[in-house]
């Protein structure tokens, strides 16, 4: 309800519920989350449960050709959700390639950007990154308000 999400599944709720309890209806605002995360839970559980073998077979075919397609195709995917501004795509490439570099390195277990910090030898968590910009940029829009 304050266009802040709690946690990383709720991050899509904040863009109609925050709306709803400007116009008045907080309580509708949160009954349709409600409702709505039960059915998705139930209809995702039920797809795990048909999809779960399958998909996992073809995951398991994955080699180095697969993993570098999906990461050509998640850098093409930022560049599509940038619109006009190459400039702003090329700052959100790197910021998100940096950003990844942070941790001990997979093959080699060299820690990188760790800075000597425990914490961050393990890399930093995606949802945590993602839900944490999120509400730095509701905060620094309410103080500009």
């Amino acid at each position: 309800l304050l266009n802040t999400p709690g946690e990383s599944s709720s991050v899509v709720t904040t863009l109609d519920g925050y709306q709803m309890a400007r116009q008045g209806r907080a309580g509708a605002a949160l009954a349709i989350a409600a409702i709505g995360s039960f059915v998705a839970g139930i209809v995702s559980l039920i797809g795990l449960v048909l999809l779960a073998q399958p998909l996992s077979n073809v995951a398991l075919k994955f080699g180095p050709a697969e993993y570098f397609s999906l990461m050509l195709l998640g850098l093409a995917a930022v560049s599509g959700l940038a619109g006009k501004s190459m400039t702003k795509a090329w700052i959100m490439t790197v910021f998100g390639l940096l950003l990844s570099t942070i941790g001990l390195d997979n093959v080699s277990g060299v820690a990188r950007f760790t800075y000597d910090i425990s914490y961050l030898y393990g890399g930093l968590e995606f949802l945590t990154v993602a839900v944490g910009l999120f509400a730095l940029g509701e905060v620094f829009k309410s103080i500009l308000h």
